[in-house]
């Protein structure tokens, strides 16, 4: 398997109901500069003996998944992820045989597609060197969420971490608990002894008896 940094790059249409490569100019860091709506990524494109990213905007209209009337899903792949694993469809399109090179490669595994079909799974790993892997620079969309740390504003809101409690802050709140011990214990006697009526006198009452303690 040979994995490229993708500079191939394939675009779903839904208006248009077709797919596009994206041509992404010499000096363009990426294959969205230019573009203002928001991106996510679809899965992948066999075409070639390639493995390429497409995208379609997050709008859903016309259909959420509208691009299933030009392409059909081929297998999954499982692809390393943020310390976890991410399960992409392969797609070819419709009436092609452009993902028979991965149906070559076999397969012990199999998981429910986006269409909650079964489907073969591949592991990056299984695909042979025959097969160039174009890697997608956004495999969580693009413009890439941004995170509490990416806002700036919020950093001046956002409260410095307290330190743990020292020892002589621990000590002086447990002799002040031990000094109120015997008060917290006579009050609690004095209540005991009081009749109902004196209970559900109005509140100065209470207080003059606790203040005369």
């Amino acid at each position: 398997m040979q994995v490229q940094t993708s500079v191939l790059t394939y675009l779903y249409h839904p208006k248009e109901n077709k797919v596009s490569r994206i041509l992404q100019l010499s000096g363009e860091q990426h294959p969205f500069v230019g573009f203002k709506e928001h991106f996510r990524l679809l899965g992948y494109l066999a075409i070639n003996q390639e493995l390429s990213p497409l995208y379609r905007p997050s709008t859903s209209y016309p259909s959420a998944n509208s691009e299933h009337d030009v392409l059909e899903i081929v297998g999954i792949l499982a692809i390393p992820h943020n310390e976890a694993i991410m399960f992409p469809e392969v797609y070819q399109k419709r009436g092609t045989y452009d993902g028979a090179f991965m149906l070559a490669i076999n397969s012990e595994f199999s998981r429910p597609n986006v269409l909650g079909e079964p489907s073969l799974v591949w592991p990056i790993n299984a695909l042979n060197d025959c097969i160039r892997f174009n890697q997608a620079q956004f495999p969580d969309g693009f413009p890439p969420l941004a995170t509490l740390e990416d806002i700036p504003f919020l950093h001046g809101f956002m409260p410095p971490a307290l330190p743990p409690p020292s020892k002589q802050y621990l000590f002086r709140r447990y002799y002040n608990f031990l000094h109120l011990l015997p008060w917290i214990k006579s009050l609690k006697l004095h209540f005991r002894h009081l009749s109902p009526h004196q209970l559900t006198q109005a509140g100065p009452t209470s207080t003059t008896i606790i203040s005369g303690l």
